[in-house]
């Protein structure tokens, strides 16, 4: 009974709770920090990123209530730490301790969205979440566990509803959201029109590793919404509430079921069933995906082919699957050939001109988790010689000049400015263009001529194709599409083909610079995306989405073929229209006040301590996942604090075998370029290592006494397709402990331990469970 007992413990509070007890690293030692306080919220951010910082406050302030509606408890004061030395893109919410985290630089492939504003409203729908769970058993349960206990009873919470929740709340506050975009539902659209039998509820909870199934975000944000608008505004709210307030069996279920009569699994089969009644309807789904040009590419598995471009001797492009990791390819009528592959790429844009090839990629600081960088890499393709051209920067999709002298990338800096960078390859100087202040982010730059390039600009009002003369500094906008996504730009024969998200259906426009008319190009069944244009031959290459992935297709160009864009009118999803249509407020459409809120220095070391969880046992933090005989009668206290800096806890156990009572302190140190481990216990049975029995003990006695220093330095060395670590470490270790030795007493033994990891590891696609090829 004990042992099931420490079982059950063990499993809900640690399983559940792992994924709130989130490290996610360290920025640099040097980075000092700041904070803005509000009612709210605590910005902490580092120092030179005042301007962001204070204007997140503000939004967050001005979307709190507005977030917070259609629960019952908005979420009490939270910290909010700015990341601004990271490139990837992300953010995340955690509970022990509790904490938003957002990396600021946005991503170069981003629908009409300020990406702050975009965070405030997804990540603070998490906190509204998981506050929402502070009721019933859970608020009990607080007591004995603090923060731990919501995060774990958040454990009963699909994932798929954790995240289509917030994605529908950043859908019907804004104009945006993922909820309008066709890509995001793209991959949904070809399962339900073309696969013959849907993937079932397990398969797309669980992923499946035969056939490519759409992740959570895109199949919950789907059956969130058909909920709220089959079942009404308050299902999800008491579906949390039951689940905070009986953590025992199923809450979740059976809060939905007793609201619905419905499984979750029936609620996926009603809410796609809905949805393929509605693309039928409302699509035209007579469009064939025969009618294009498709070529020869391998088709085994789920595949795409991304950035198709004609280079000499064959068709360029990026191939990426479930069962390979990316590599850059050349297709010829008859057959595929690998030409290389990339490191750490995100699937961003590969330029393709007629003597080179060039990319970006991203490497990791060697020791910071929360930094890193991008390189820009050249390759000729006829010989394959690779060159580096910036080696630890921030630049993104470069292109290669017309006459492939020079390189023009998007740079951003340490506070969110964007510039126009330009890298001569002969001389390797580089030069920038700030451009504007209303320009909050920019992506996707294309040459125009020598001297001119274009590039889209997302202000407060949504996207636009601006161009930049590099000569006179003259900026001009030359197309504008609101709240409609665009990206992937090319030129070619004074048009601009770009993608537009104008409709249902993402396809490719062209612009006339000239004229300043625009016209819709394809006309596909799922999606069209990354053009390129082939003068010479006067083809359109492009990528056409199918229930097998991205293929690479063609198009002869004909204006006569091609649509006005006015005679389209823009797509109304449904059910983001419908769910807008319920709340009276749109962040896109307000003033959002912009207040001066000042700040404070935020010093690390008084901030060191921040006890977050305690449980009403003992069990060893550095292992927790070993089960022991029993859960030992006690008190564990565990800290870290919101830089992730500093992790520590302290246990007080009682051993009912031996009858002895132990004190075990822990404390880590992250924040220096070595990590520093210190950990002691105190015990109060007396301390002996080995002791005849023939010998009488020593008179004096002394409680047993252990220490345990260790210092590592965990380096990432990954680069190209290599994932590459190593960590030397040391340890030293005293045993304040009688011993006896050679026939001589003594009292204290040290140790001192050197250690060497490393390992080198191909990357890993979808599939593999292993690498599969390395050395460690």
């Amino acid at each position: 009974m004990q042992r099931s007992l420490s079982l059950l413990i063990i499993v809900f509070f640690l399983f559940s709770a792992r994924a709130q007890f989130y490290n996610t690293g360290t920025a640099p030692a040097s980075v000092r920090w700041k904070q803005i306080r509000t009612e709210n919220f605590q910005v902490i951010f580092p120092a030179g990123f005042y301007r962001e910082a204070n204007r997140t406050a503000n939004i967050l302030e001005f979307v709190y209530e507005k977030v917070s509606a259609g629960y019952d408890l908005p979420p009490r004061k939270i910290s909010v730490l700015l990341y601004n030395t990271s490139l990837e893109s992300n953010a995340y919410v955690a509970w022990a301790p509790r904490r938003m985290e957002w990396v600021t630089t946005p991503p170069q492939e981003m629908y009409a969205q300020d990406w702050l504003e975009q965070l405030a409203i997804h990540e603070l729908r998490h906190v509204v979440q998981l506050s929402n769970l502070d009721q019933g058993i859970t608020r009990i349960l607080k007591i004995f566990f603090g923060e731990a206990a919501s995060g774990a009873v958040a454990g009963y919470l699909p994932f798929w509803f954790i995240e289509g929740d917030a994605v529908v709340t950043e859908t019907i506050l804004s104009s945006t959201g993922r909820g309008r975009d066709p890509g995001f539902d793209m991959e949904l659209r070809a399962i339900e029109l073309d696969k013959e039998k849907r993937f079932s509820y397990d398969q797309s909870y669980l992923g499946s590793y035969r056939y490519f199934t759409p992740n959570h975000y895109q199949y919950g944000y789907q059956m969130v919404s058909y909920g709220r608008i089959t079942f009404g505004e308050e299902l999800w709210k008491n579906t949390i509430n039951k689940t905070a307030k009986f953590p025992i069996v199923a809450p979740f279920y059976l809060g939905l079921h007793k609201q619905t009569g419905l499984s979750k699994k029936d609620l996926y089969t009603k809410t796609f069933d809905s949805l393929k009644y509605i693309w039928n309807n409302t699509l035209d789904t007579s469009i064939s995906i025969k009618k294009s040009n498709i070529y020869l590419c391998s088709t085994a598995s789920y595949i795409n082919y991304k950035y198709v471009q004609p280079i000499p001797g064959g068709l360029f492009g990026v191939r990426t699957g479930i069962d390979d990791i990316a590599r850059f390819v050349i297709l010829t009528d008859s057959s595929e050939r690998i030409i290389h592959t990339p490191g750490i790429y995100y699937g961003t844009r590969v330029h393709a001109g007629k003597k080179h090839i060039v990319w970006e990629e991203y490497i990791p600081d060697t020791r910071w988790e929360q930094q890193n960088y991008t390189r820009i890499i050249m390759m000729d393709i006829a010989t394959g010689e690779k060159s580096i051209l910036e080696k630890k920067g921030r630049l993104f999709s470069p292109v290669l000049s017309p006459s492939e002298d020079r390189v023009a990338c998007i740079g951003t800096d340490l506070r969110n400015r964007y510039k126009l960078v330009i890298l001569d390859i002969a001389s390797g100087e580089k030069s920038d263009e700030i451009l504007p202040d209303s320009v909050l982010q920019a992506a996707g730059p294309v040459w125009l001529n020598e001297h001119e390039i274009a590039y889209v600009a997302l202000g407060s009002s949504g996207k636009r194709i601006e161009s930049r003369d590099l000569v006179s500094g003259e900026t001009k906008c030359l197309f504008f599409s609101g709240y409609k996504n665009i990206e992937n730009l090319t030129f070619s024969g004074g048009r601009i083909f770009f993608t537009l998200d104008r409709e249902a259906i993402r396809n490719i426009y062209a612009l006339d610079i000239r004229l300043g008319e625009s016209q819709q190009v394809t006309h596909v069944r799922h999606g069209a995306d990354f053009p390129c244009v082939d003068e010479d031959k006067n083809l359109l290459y492009f990528s056409e989405y199918t229930l097998g992935g991205y293929r690479p297709c063609s198009k002869t160009l004909d204006p006569e073929d091609w649509t006005d864009i006015s005679k389209a009118e823009a797509y109304q999803y449904p059910w983001a229209e419908e769910l807008a249509g319920r709340t009276d407020f749109n962040i896109q459409e307000s003033e959002i006040p912009a207040r001066e809120y000042g700040h404070t220095d935020y010093h690390r070391l008084t901030h060191s301590l921040n006890l977050h969880s305690w449980l009403p046992f003992y069990f060893d933090p550095d292992d927790p996942y070993s089960f022991t005989e029993a859960i030992y009668p006690g008190v564990t206290l565990l800290s870290q604090n919101k830089l992730s800096t500093v992790t520590g806890s302290i246990s007080y156990y009682y051993d009912y075998k031996e009858g002895d009572h132990h004190l075990e302190p822990r404390i880590s140190l992250h924040g220096f370029y070595p990590v520093f481990d210190l950990s002691m216990s105190l015990s109060s049975r007396e301390g002996f290592y080995y002791w005849p029995d023939t010998i009488p003990p020593p008179a004096n006695k002394t409680h047993d006494i252990s220490l345990s220093l260790r210092s590592y330095l965990p380096l990432n060395l990954t680069r190209d397709k290599w994932y590459r670590f190593i960590q030397p470490e040391l340890t030293f270790r005293y045993y304040h402990r009688y011993y006896y030795l050679r026939g001589a007493p003594g009292l204290g033994l040290g140790y001192l331990e050197a250690g060497l990891y490393f390992h080198n590891l191909l990357k890993q696609s979808t599939r593999d469970i292993q690498p599969r090829f390395g050395q460690a």
